[in-house]
């Protein structure tokens, strides 16, 4: 039962990923699979790469290195300057703010294979059916025994976030991000198997994967406070730190070799809306900032959803940003986990109950430091849950079942189950809508004929 459970899943990441067309087209560095911006940008920095450049393989306009300020949207709008948007302009290249990650574990070895590099949808298809699995793995690890039939919890998991929701519209943006959740879903796992086995070659598993997650999102850093927790004795610490030191080392190595700076991850550099120089994105020392972090923290946790008549019945409502401490770039969609997760919320309660170095325990915390970080920065959208939603949906099956050991009546029970099911049920109409009706956009034919099918009216 859990085995067609994955591949249930994994057949649905394909169809939201392909818009229900089942097909993909590999694509030359130059050739594009979308209109959106920051789509193909990861084949582009492949294609420098393979070349031996650090830089990305894209045209730069010359005049761009006449102006005192690159980054200022007004300077390059009076010099009649276009740019290649979001991405880093520095010394006459474009680069990457994105980590590298993806390029090395995915587009290089499949460009080697096929000749030809894949759409942004099919990597991002890769990395999520990467962290599924993982996930998978480490709930039949830690839950060997459940009142709760181990299927829904693995459902949950899969689909119980905005993975659906991100699909039919991939771009540099979403990959990078579902990079950063295989390496900490791969993490998570890695951490049961130490606690399970302490040993010295366990240990340095827990490090490479920690440190492969804080190489795709650096604001995974969080996730090396349950790591010291949970690893014992010191000696295992030190080992485990081994890799986390090398990648890091490498890291900044890279940075160097591309702004001369090895903590520059090239967003001063950014072709933006608004000049990215003297910007702190990510911050929490002012008392405009503690207000920006309360209103972050509400979005992440209880943003609700709209839900009406019109196929797929719900809808992500838009962010209430303020712009004197925010982006300066409207709005975008977001879910609070715990109006799209109910069950969060109880797990983290019942998480409480259980032993501090417990692998799900530690897990949890993890997710949640990840939320409580991403609400430090300047810009919330949907795609950054991803960073914590999987990790949570995991601890919180385990920590629900502890709760339904100490309580195991038919009324919490049937209210566990409805509240998965609702999960599952809504992350997976997410995916029929797709960030700005993308899914609708890309395949109006298949969605005009879901309709049809089900008797419903259709947004």
């Amino acid at each position: 039962m859990t085995a067609a459970c994955v591949a249930i899943v994994v057949l649905l990441y394909a169809f939201f990923a392909t818009c229900g067309t089942w097909s993909y087209r590999s694509i030359q560095w130059f050739e594009t699979h979308s209109q959106s911006p920051g789509a193909d940008y990861y084949a582009r920095l492949a294609e420098g790469f393979r070349t031996g450049h650090l830089y990305m393989a894209a045209s730069v306009d010359p005049r761009l290195e006449t102006l005192a300020d690159p980054t200022n949207p007004d300077a390059r709008g009076e010099a009649g300057i276009d740019a290649l948007w979001d991405a880093s302009y520095y010394r006459g290249h474009y680069y990457l703010y994105h980590s590298p990650l993806p390029v090395l574990l995915f587009y290089l070895p499949f460009r080697l294979i096929r000749g030809l590099y894949p759409p942004d949808s099919i990597a991002a298809l890769f990395f999520c059916s990467w962290a599924f699995l993982f996930a998978t793995l480490f709930l039949m690890r830690v839950l060997k025994q459940s009142r709760i039939p181990l299927a829904l919890w693995v459902l949950s998991a899969g689909l119980g976030n905005v993975i659906a929701y991100s699909l039919p519209d991939i771009r540099v943006y979403e990959v990078a991000v579902m990079c950063g959740m295989a390496m900490s879903a791969t993490w998570a796992w890695s951490l049961v198997h130490y606690l399970e086995i302490p040993t010295t070659r366990n240990a340095i598993w827990v490090g490479l994967f920690l440190a492969l997650a804080m190489a795709a999102r650096p604001n995974l850093v969080v996730l090396l406070i349950p790591t010291i927790i949970a690893i014992r004795p010191l000696r295992f610490i030190k080992t485990a730190l081994l890799p986390l030191a090398a990648v890091m080392l490498i890291l900044w190595s890279y940075n160097f070799a591309r702004y001369g700076n090895p903590f520059e991850l090239g967003v001063k550099y950014q072709i933006e809306f608004t000049s990215m120089v003297g910007k702190r994105v990510c911050s929490l020392c002012t008392t405009k900032e503690a207000i920006r972090f309360v209103n972050n923290l509400e979005h992440y946790l209880f943003w609700a959803p709209s839900f009406d008549q019109l196929f797929p019945f719900v809808k992500m409502q838009y962010s209430h940003l303020d712009p004197k401490v925010s982006a300066p770039l409207g709005a975008d969609t977001i879910m609070g986990v715990i109006a799209l997760m109910p069950l969060a919320a109880f797990g983290a309660l019942f998480a409480l109950m259980r032993p501090r170095r417990d692998a799900s325990v530690l897990v949890m915390l993890g997710a949640w430091l990840t939320l409580a970080a991403l609400s430090t920065c300047w810009w919330i959208v949907a795609r950054y849950s991803l960073d914590f939603m999987m990790l949570m949906a995991i601890t919180t099956a385990v920590c629900i079942e502890e709760g339904l050991r100490l309580a195991d009546t038919l009324p919490f029970r049937a209210a566990t189950i409805a509240l998965a099911a609702y999960t599952i049920l809504l992350g997976t109409l997410l995916g029929f809508e797709g960030l700005g009706g993308s899914f609708r956009a890309n395949n109006p034919a298949l969605f005009h004929q879901i309709g049809k099918v089900l008797h419903v009216k259709l947004r």
